[in-house]
């Protein structure tokens, strides 16, 4: 069966169409959602659509023909005119650069509403494709792989014999200063003498000064 014998659930214009994928497009841009797919996503479109084929309670297959959004290597995101129960197995029938098909096996990871009838599955592979195949400019892209780092002169630890001294974490007491308390008591006196008599600012910072000298320990030690 070709697409356009497939049953047609979305029954929308070409031009209705491609201005609600360009509006899914732009949202997703613009949304901050986690790539939990683990592949870039490239947009994929396909004027005449994509085969869908889906088991039917009677045991056989219907075959729908929906509108191919985006592809990555480990799936694709369909628009479908009806609702699709996730976990459904199912197969797409994707169009390759060449003009053949590519008859890929997948499962209905998620079904959203997003105009109307029409709704978005998210289609997960059963195995991965070469997204070179269906999108010119696309590099196939090896999987990721974690290379254990090779351990070099430079980046060696150096171990030694001696074992390395731990610093003290308790802080030295230092001694308490050594003032006379006489000789703080009576520039204290002064001082305060001084500014009820309203002195002049000179003499007044003078007798501070030696206040503050006496209590860090200097000035005199006699009494």
């Amino acid at each position: 069966m070709s697409v356009a014998q497939a049953i047609d659930t979305i029954r929308s214009s070409e031009e209705d169409v491609a201005k609600l994928l360009d509006e899914l497009d732009s949202a997703s841009c613009c949304e901050a959602r986690d790539n939990r797919r683990g592949d870039v996503r490239v947009p994929y479109r396909v004027s005449s659509g994509v085969m869908l084929s889906v088991p039917n309670a009677r045991g056989s297959v219907d075959d729908y023909r929906v509108v191919p959004r985006n592809l990555g290597g480990s799936g694709i995101a369909v628009l479908h005119g009806t609702f699709v129960y996730t976990n459904t197995t199912c197969a797409v029938r994707l169009k390759k650069i060449d003009g053949s098909d590519a008859v890929v096996k997948a499962s209905v990871m998620h079904c959203r509403s997003v105009r109307g009838r029409i709704h978005e599955l998210g289609l997960r592979f059963d195995e991965r494709i070469d997204v070179s195949d269906f999108v010119k400019g696309q590099a196939a892209a090896a999987p990721a792989t974690k290379a254990e780092p090779v351990p070099t002169p430079e980046t060696e630890p150096i171990t030694t014999s001696e074992p390395t001294a731990t610093p003290d974490a308790t802080p030295a007491e230092e001694p308490a200063p050594d003032y006379n308390p006489h000789h703080v008591r009576r520039c204290a006196a002064k001082l305060i003498k001084l500014a009820n008599a309203g002195g002049p600012l000179p003499a007044l910072q003078a007798i501070l000064e030696e206040l503050t000298q006496g209590l860090q320990g200097g000035g005199p030690k006699g009494v």
